[in-house]
């Protein structure tokens, strides 16, 4: 499998074969994005109000009429939860199992949900977004994974959540995980280091003084220990802190980095689509 870029007016976004043909809609957000920001609610008026709490909608021409989003109050957490569409722009989210959360939106890491037409949506600056589907159950998830929520296993959090709240099976399932510092340029202190070692032999990159880790493939190692099968896991192969022509990056840019807004969502039907 493999990424590749592809444009509408004014935007440039990353995608992944591994859901070319399947019935979702997905995108990896560059810092090329402006004329993707249809916000959650808008009928793509450029003169309509819109809610500045709420992200960008990453669509084909800025717009992708019927379609509400649900997005997260990212903590570096573990937390998953399930978000379901709501009426009139209004969408819920709720831990798995649990009762639904008066906040909104959600401090929680991951979003899972089986409706059609709910884009669901991460940011990042170095972490790394993980998409994932089922196109048997019709069930997404979006991840956000940094050395926290890879080191808890979110993504192996998120697998059991589509598993154990919707059926879907391990074996269906397809994660792509987008842009984010790689090992090249990560450098960790010793003690983070160590824990990953110790969680991930080989993750590590280069030894101490200076060592520097190798997020990505741990994010993998975490989703083929969760039950996927290799060939549906595709891994971005750029680094956000050195690609600035096209991704912020925080650890690159500091306190004033832009961020990288990343989703997808089920069509309910099967949808050759461009995204």
């Amino acid at each position: 499998m493999s990424f590749y870029f592809d444009h509408g007016s004014n935007n440039l976004i990353l995608k992944s074969t591994l859901f070319r043909g399947l019935p979702a809609r997905h995108a990896f957000g560059t810092r090329w994005e402006d004329g993707l920001r249809l916000r959650a609610g808008c009928t793509g008026d450029p003169s309509a109000e819109e809610d500045p709490g709420r992200p960008p909608i990453i669509g084909d021409d800025g717009g992708l009429p019927g379609i509400s989003a649900a997005w997260l109050r990212q903590v570096h957490s573990c937390h998953v939860v399930v978000a379901r569409r709501g009426t009139g722009g209004t969408e819920s989210c709720q831990p798995a199992g649990g009762p639904a959360i008066p906040e909104y939106p959600p401090p929680a890491d991951a979003l899972v949900s089986a409706d059609a037409g709910l884009w669901l949506s991460v940011q990042t600056a170095d972490c790394l977004p993980v998409l994932l589907f089922d196109p048997e159950r019709g069930v997404a998830a979006a991840a956000h994974s940094g050395w926290r929520g890879t080191l808890g296993e979110i993504t192996a959090r998120t697998v059991r959540v589509m598993v154990g709240d919707f059926g879907a099976s391990p074996g269906t399932i397809r994660a792509a995980v987008g842009p984010g510092i790689g090992g090249c340029c990560y450098r960790v202190g010793d003690d983070l280091a160590s824990q990953f070692e110790r969680r991930f032999p080989g993750s590590v990159v280069s030894p101490a003084p200076n060592p520097r880790l190798d997020l990505a493939s741990c994010v993998r190692r975490t989703l083929e220990a969760a039950g996927l099968r290799p060939e549906h896991i595709d891994v971005c192969p750029l680094c956000t802190s050195c690609s600035p022509a096209l991704f912020h990056s925080y650890r690159r840019d500091g306190e004033g980095a832009g961020r990288l807004y990343s989703g997808i969502m089920g069509t309910g039907v099967q949808d050759v689509c461009r995204l």
